[in-house]
């Protein structure tokens, strides 16, 4: 074959035609054309008078008119030609040929890679995503977080590769003993398909091996075989103008029989089979004879490639699982997107809105964490009037919704009409609440769902991509799914929703959650922080499924007129009207929001007034500001107004009115440095880098005399530079004038905050950031030059390299920590710092418990101590104790008071705050009750209103009326009789109370089973860390206690959801009974306290296990 031709290649006259067409469809001119093609006016001119142009600018012309090359010019030029079409099959340069074929899909990517919004610039977009190389499918046998269902956990994972890597190392590399064969999977959007281009290119640009793209949505019913050969050898003749002959399909075959042939397959969900099972085995069967020889790479959705237990139906398969984008690679995709949108502008103020609304109740960027949902973001963004999203969540939902069934194949959707989505989509409903009240929450077994929705629609959902698979159960396997996003199920749980008492069922006249109110249980959810979204996006669903406006309103009063029963101070009334203020963000048409939102602020909860109404929140804040104007001549903090710029500089991004209202206090006749330097902040962080920001600080300066045709000529010039951030260099000017020279530092790049970093401490960092941690360790801690703040920062940003769980690292900090050259304060942070990358720590814990109680330490020191200790063993009692009596025996507030108070309430565990509550309440009535107020308010927003209502009242726990019954738990058990097959234990797990972590209520379980079993134990329980384990061992005491089942009765230990979700894991095994107030679902037994026949209610129990 030849080469090809080095001269240029003349557009034809339809070519020049179409130009003409779609410069005006587009609305350029030719001036334009050349600019978008980054071309020269005349090149552009000759080109159109016919002169031959390199390849390089027709390309550029096409791609800005969005056509292909062969669109313009004859397709026999731009493809190179063969010399003699009848050569001999020894002729054919295949590597050229498959070349040509790449280059030519690639060029029409509408084709290689689907359009994920209408307008479809993603489609030239490629921001490099990272893959994980996964051992086996995940299992899991507990809940995880939110963020965390579709992340592997990290026993599952091989290696994590960042996407030049996995080129590099996996694709360059050959494979030896190792599987020959690459699986891409991830669930729809997450950019499977760009990645398996990202591969072609790579294997393609090292020149050594064929590479043959394939999308399996073609295959049409052929095998690949006869695809390879009856489709794709056709097309690339035509291309490569080469004769068709049974010789040339021999001599293909022989290269695959050679090596150094790749398959790249796109889309096995896409293959139209109608399993996934089936799918995977046209594919293993296909990869056999002449077609097997070649190294395969193929892209899969999770919900096929996972079908099988062990994906033992393509065995030679590595795994690699897409990951999630970062927010930088966000911003990254945004800047390319609207690049090709011709509107950058646009794209950065839409990075600069999600930067704002991730600091309240608004924030998508988990949302858009994959290719295909930033794809829909950005058309949202483009298409909306003034470059704005809409303004509630609910509303982003729906539209993605929407767009969710366009990007779809035609051949999964064209049987979906309007009932059947809409039966759909109330099945999703259904199930999305249920996975949330159940101890399911986001991961959702098979078959939960298909009960929940009916295997027809399950089906439906699981082909659309609504549900995907996302691990295995670890007890049986079982397939368990989530939908397409977690936001997702609390978007249709929402939808799911008509009556607010799901939410909230309250007697205001005798307020205890323990007693019925018309004889139905009470309602909490509202104070359960899995539900606060699904609350927030019903308040916003006005135009979705319609909400009678009434019941919102009834629900609102419900809020803020809650009567917690805990007298005056009301701690749980104000996490229900803090609620109401955030769900009026959605609820933006409420009748009282004006009201909330001015309680709010009088309460002093900027973190609310962040999260509330955001025009009325602004309003608030510079109203507070211009009011304030008295205290900004002050070099000294004011906490309202320095409160109210820092929640603007949070809210109002590009809010022209704040803008103007903060360029005006910046010109008032004296302003203090302190106050000039918040605000030139704020501004910054506000101001869009728009032409609006830029006329609206003009007009501020006109206000200081300014001369606007100067400042004017200024902005011309600087917009005449070239720069694509020229709006941003404009508006730093514009703000430089308003203020003074010796301010001016403040507008550098740098974090503003950061200014320390800019002094000794920054020359020392630099000194030390490329020496091994543990020898920058040592030098920083022989300084003697640097202030105790300056010597924190030193160690901490040192200690963040460190490595969790090194033990040479582990050792060499205990020998640092040995030495008895070291001050208390440097031992302190020597001592977190192991307890941080060891947790447990023996010598850690015992270092900090020593300092704690030396008698000749300041109170300070003391809490810094405390704080440490907390922080490196969680409900560390010392620790908490220690705070507490500081707090108790303080008669004034004093310089360690508060710090005191922050550092409780940043090691208080779980457990420990029903005990803080019911202690601090009586110091609410002393002279300084602020200090007790606040951390007790920090406990009401972590506990239950029944566990607040009971430490509140003093009352005792349920285990209590137990006691009062029967003196002591072992005259309780002799009276409890095992039947033939069950062997009753009662559990006394005080020590649980308010435990979140798996490992620790696994242990204790497992320990209390054995104390109370068996009075004598030749050896310690063993070691557990999660359900599989604890129900490992329980054979073995059955048969010690010669019994076939076990009936646990749990005192002392109100269940939480990490209690009640774990137990429930247990049920096949074990029967579990908890002595509690609470109502809980079977399979675990609640039994009321207070009943009169306790211990027969038990026996009954027990009687009835089968």
């Amino acid at each position: 074959m030849n080469s090809q031709r080095n001269r240029g290649i003349a557009i034809k006259p339809e070519g020049r035609d179409l130009i003409e067409k779609k410069r005006g469809e587009k609305g350029y001119s030719l001036k334009k054309l050349a600019e978008l093609a980054e071309i020269d006016i005349k090149t552009l001119n000759t080109l159109l008078r016919g002169e031959p142009k390199d390849r390089n600018t027709i390309e550029a012309i096409a791609k800005a008119l969005e056509i292909l090359p062969i669109d313009i010019v004859d397709a026999d030029k731009w493809f190179p030609q063969s010399v003699n079409t009848t050569q001999n099959q020894e002729d054919v340069n295949w590597l050229e040929v498959c070349h040509t074929v790449l280059n030519y899909q690639q060029q029409k990517q509408q084709q290689f890679r689907r359009k994920a919004s209408a307008m479809g610039f993603e489609v030239n977009v490629h921001v490099p995503l990272g893959l994980v190389q996964r051992k086996q499918q995940q299992r899991r046998d507990e809940s995880v977080p939110t963020e965390q269902v579709y992340q592997l956990d990290e026993e599952f994972i091989t290696k994590t590769y960042e996407h030049n890597d996995f080129l590099q190392q996996v694709i360059s590399q050959n494979p030896g003993d190792k599987n020959k064969n690459i699986a891409i999977v991830g669930e729809p959007g997450a950019g499977k398909t760009t990645l398996l281009n990202a591969v072609a290119s790579h294997i393609k640009q090292e020149n050594k091996d064929l590479v043959i793209v394939i999308s399996l949505a073609n295959l049409q019913g052929m095998n690949l075989e006869e695809y390879i050969l009856k489709k794709w050898l056709p097309h690339a003749i035509r291309l490569s103008d080469i004769n068709s002959t049974p010789e040339i399909e021999n001599q293909l075959i022989n290269r695959f029989y050679a090596g150094n042939v790749w398959l790249v397959l796109d889309g096995v969900d896409e293959m139209g089979e109608s399993s996934s099972i089936k799918a995977l085995n046209k594919i293993s069967q296909a990869l056999i004879g002449w077609v097997g020889q070649a190294r395969v790479v193929l892209t899969c959705r999770l919900n096929v490639w996972d079908a099988t237990l062990n994906n033992n139906i393509l065995p030679n398969f590595d795994t690699y699982q897409t990951q999630k984008f970062q927010p930088q690679q966000i911003y990254k995709f945004i800047d390319e997107w609207f690049k090709y949108a011709n509107n950058i502008s646009r794209g950065y103020q839409l990075q600069k809105e999600l930067k704002v609304r991730d600091q309240g109740n608004h924030s998508i960027t988990g949302l858009v964490s994959n290719p295909l949902m930033l794809s829909v973001l950005c058309q949202m963004y483009q298409t909306s009037k003034n470059g704005e999203l809409p303004k509630t969540k609910t509303e982003i939902f729906h539209l993605y919704r929407q767009h969710f069934y366009d990007w779809k194949p035609e051949s999964i959707t064209q049987d979906l009409n309007s009932e059947k989505k809409q039966e759909l989509h109330e099945a999703l409903g259904k199930l999305a609440f249920a996975g949330i009240d159940s101890k399911y929450r986001f991961q959702l077994p098979e078959s939960f769902a298909v009960k929940v929705m009916t295997q027809e629609l399950f089906d439906l959902a699981r082909k659309l991509g609504w549900l995907n698979l996302v691990a295995r159960n670890a007890n049986n396997d079982e397939a368990v799914y989530a939908l397409f996003h977690p936001n997702f199920q609390e978007y249709f749980a929402a939808l799911a929703i008509d009556d607010w008492h799901y939410f909230l069922y309250h007697d205001n006249t005798k307020p205890n959650p323990f007693i019925k109110h018309n004889n139905q249980d009470c309602v909490y959810r509202v104070f359960e922080s899995k539900w606060r979204e699904v609350i927030l996006i019903w308040f916003g669903k006005d135009n979705i499924k319609q909400v009678d406006k009434e019941q919102k309103e009834q629900f609102i009063q419900a809020l803020i007129e809650f009567d917690d029963g805990c007298g005056e101070w009301g701690f749980i009334d104000k996490r229900a009207y803090c609620l109401a203020a955030a769900g009026i963000s959605e609820f933006q048409n409420c009748l009282q929001a004006d009201k909330i939102v001015d309680q709010i602020f009088q309460w002093g909860f900027f973190k609310v007034i962040e999260e509330t109404h955001r025009s009325k929140a602004i309003d608030i804040l510079m109203n507070t500001l211009f009011k304030s104007k008295n205290f900004l001549d002050q070099n000294q903090h004011h906490s309202i107004v320095w409160h109210s710029i820092k929640s603007l500089e949070k809210i109002a991004f590009g809010h022209q009115r704040v803008i103007e209202g903060l360029g005006k206090l910046l010109i008032e006749p004296g302003l203090s440095n302190y106050y000039s330097r918040l605000i030139i902040i704020a501004l910054r962080k506000i101001s869009t880098d728009s032409e609006e920001s830029i006329n609206t600080l003009l007009e501020v300066l006109k206000l200081k005399g300014k001369d606007n045709s100067i400042l004017n000529g200024k902005i011309l010039k600087m917009s005449k530079s070239g720069l694509e951030n020229a709006n941003k260099r404009i508006i730093t000017y514009l703000i430089s004038m308003f203020i003074s020279q010796d301010l001016a530092y403040y507008l550098r790049e740098k974090d503003d905050e950061l200014d320390y970093l800019y002094g000794s401490l920054n020359k020392i960092l630099i000194q030390i950031q490329n020496k091994p941690p543990l020898e920058a360790l040592v030098e920083i801690l022989e300084l003697n030059n640097l202030d105790e703040y300056e010597l924190e920062t030193a160690i901490r940003q040192i200690l963040n390299r460190l490595e969790k769980g090194n033990t040479k690292e582990i050792d060499k900090l205990i020998q640092i920590l040995d030495s008895t050259n070291l001050d208390i304060y440097r031992c302190r942070l020597v001592a977190e710092a192991l307890g941080t990358i060891d947790p447990g720590n023996e010598k850690s814990i015992a270092v900090l418990t020593k300092f704690l109680i030396l008698p000749d330490i300041d109170n300070n020191m003391r809490v810094s101590i405390a704080e440490s200790l907390g922080k490196i063993d969680p409900g560390n009692e010392k620790a908490s104790e220690f705070l507490l009596k500081l707090l108790y025996s303080t008669d004034e507030i004093n310089s360690y008071s508060w710090s005191a108070a922050d550092s409780l309430k940043k090691i208080l565990h779980p457990k420990q705050l029903e005990n803080v509550v019911t202690k601090l309440k009586n110091y609410l009535n002393s002279s300084q009750p602020f200090i007790y107020e606040d951390v007790i308010w920090y406990c009401a927003q972590n506990m239950t209103y029944p566990e607040f209502y009971r430490a509140w009242h003093g009352e005792p726990s349920p285990i209590k009326n137990l006691e009062s019954q029967f003196p002591d738990t072992d005259s309780l058990l002799t009276q409890l009789q095992p039947t033939d097959k069950t062997y009753p234990l009662i559990l006394n797990l005080k020590t649980l109370q308010g435990e979140t972590d798996i490992s620790a209520i696994s242990q204790e379980i497992c320990n209390q089973i054995h104390f109370t079993a068996f009075t004598k134990l030749t050896k310690n329980p063993e070691e557990v860390k999660n359900a599989p384990d604890l129900k490992r061992i329980t054979p073995e005491i059955t048969n010690r206690l010669q019994t076939e089942k076990l009936a646990l009765i749990i005192e002392n230990c109100e269940p939480n959801e990490a209690i009640k979700n774990f137990c429930e894991t247990l049920t096949d095994v074990l029967h579990i009974a908890f002595i509690t107030n609470q109502p809980l679902d079977a399979p675990l037994k609640g039994l009321l306290p207070n009943q009169s026949n306790l211990l027969s209610a038990i026996q009954n129990w027990i009687n009835e296990i089968e």
